[in-house]
């Protein structure tokens, strides 16, 4: 897969001031504390599996994207340790400039339409800090609402992981419809993936390689989402 990586675009895409990183760190905290309050409240929130964790230092978390809120599921699930989340450059764009700051201040990184992989420097950087934090990005790149069923994954995911690295961990939701209520969500993750071992031992077959682990991922959550549906 050719890749073009444009580091200078990288302090535009992420904020590199020691301030903003300050005010991120307590924004971050602030508001998952308050979706602890919150999200068992309304959505009597379920996290399953969440020993596949145990041990992890950095990885990719990839996830179906069927909610508006599946960043803040994501980022109480995984709690408490801290997740940035990659997200289309419109979603950005099309935000008011509130909007985008608030995402910015609690990890949100655009992924630019025009040269997506600039933001691999910076991402090669989280997952070698030395914090315990987790990179989150959806396979199947845009949202459909309450969908249950996974579109095929772009491989970026897969690729990042394998680029820096650290494994992924699929993540996978469900809701359950109650009257008068908000939906009951499950959240469960599944076994870790080791895309390393994938990308190094593909040689020139990489790009074939890391598509066909995407699509053997998808079909395993996949699964999941339906014994979830069948089980409750």
């Amino acid at each position: 897969m050719e890749k073009t990586v444009r580091s200078v675009d990288i302090p535009v895409i992420v904020p590199r001031s020691p301030w903003f990183r300050f005010f991120s760190f307590l924004m971050y905290y602030d508001v998952l504390g308050l979706l602890h309050l919150v999200f068992p409240l309304l959505y009597s929130i379920r996290v399953r599996g969440k020993e596949h964790l145990q041990g992890i230092r950095n990885a990719v978390i990839i996830s179906n994207h069927c909610h508006y809120l599946d960043p803040g599921f994501a980022a109480y699930a995984v709690s408490p340790v801290r997740l940035c989340f990659t997200g289309l450059e419109k979603t950005f764009v099309e935000s008011s400039r509130p909007f985008i700051m608030l995402i910015r201040l609690l990890g949100g990184i655009p992924i630019p339409d025009s040269h997506p992989w600039s933001i691999l420097p910076y991402l090669r950087e989280v997952a070698s800090s030395g914090h315990r934090r987790f990179i989150h990005i959806f396979p199947e790149g845009e949202m459909i609402r309450k969908s249950i069923d996974l579109r095929p994954f772009k491989p970026g995911a897969f690729v990042v992981a394998a680029e820096c690295s650290i494994p992924v961990i699929p993540m996978v939701t469900s809701f359950q419809q109650r009257k008068f209520w908000f939906p009951r969500l499950t959240v469960q993750f599944l076994e870790p993936i080791d895309a390393v071992e994938v990308w190094e031992a593909a040689g020139s077959r990489k790009k074939s390689a890391i598509r066909s682990l995407s699509a053997d991922v998808r079909k395993r959550m996949q699964q999941a989402v339906n014994d979830m549906k069948a089980g409750g």
